[in-house]
């Protein structure tokens, strides 16, 4: 049973594993929480615990992995910029 729904994830999500599609809702999610005026006194750490990670160290690397920047230049480059940018994930 499980075997089949990972293989429809990965078909419907195009994610290589339920890990990587896990991960790119918790990255979407502190994407938006980075951007949030609210937020912007969290630290990274904070928005990686309230995001679902267990570990600053692995928040970094795979919010660089899927989003190409570290969260702190992510910030950085969103409060200086208007645009606002978020994954989109697809349907």
């Amino acid at each position: 049973m499980s075997i089949r729904i990972s293989r429809a994830i990965r078909y419907h999500f195009k994610a290589t594993n339920f890990n990587l599609f896990i991960n790119q809702y918790r990255i979407q999610h502190a994407q938006g929480l980075l951007l949030k005026d609210e937020a912007s006194h969290w630290s990274i750490l904070s928005i990686a615990m309230e995001s679902g990670f267990s570990s600053l160290a692995t928040f970094n690397r795979v919010f660089k992995n899927i989003v190409g920047v570290n969260p702190n230049e992510f910030r950085k480059q969103n409060n200086s910029i208007g645009e606002q940018k978020i994954i989109e994930l697809t349907d």
